[in-house]
This record gives C-alpha cells, structure tokens and sequence, in this order.
C-alpha cells in the first residue's frame, strides 16, 4: 500500500543500491542488497519496483541452504 515511488526517485533509489559504494540516502537497502550479494552471490539481493499511486514492492532473492547435508 501507500503511494508508491515517483519513476525519477525509483532510478534514483535503484541505482544506488546497486553501486559499489555506499551512498548517502537509501543506506539501509544499500546495505542488505549487499549483506545477502555477499552471503549468497552476485545473483542474489533485493529488487524494487514501484507504480505511482500503487504502492511498492520490494523483492528479496537469496538461496536456501540444504540443512541436511
């Protein structure tokens, strides 16, 4: 729910998250895209997607560990 994020700050938003460096706003996305890049490999991490009025969703990929092995 609520009213989802402008294009312009989405790109904004998504490209921070996924330079190497950390930037000064988003930080928390930032550093949990990259806590589980590193934990699970660089085709792990979150996604964002957002429509305007819609709401956003934000996705996380991560991989599951065989626990009986």
């Amino acid at each position: 729910n609520g009213k989802g994020i402008e294009d312009t700050k989405l790109k904004k938003i998504v490209s921070q998250m996924l330079s190497d460096n950390a930037p000064k706003d988003c930080i928390g996305l930032f550093n949990v895209h990259k806590r589980i890049q590193l934990m699970c490999g660089d085709e792990y991490g979150l996604t964002v997607a957002s429509e305007w009025f819609e709401g956003t969703e934000v996705t996380m990929k991560i991989a599951v560990k065989d626990l009986e092995a």
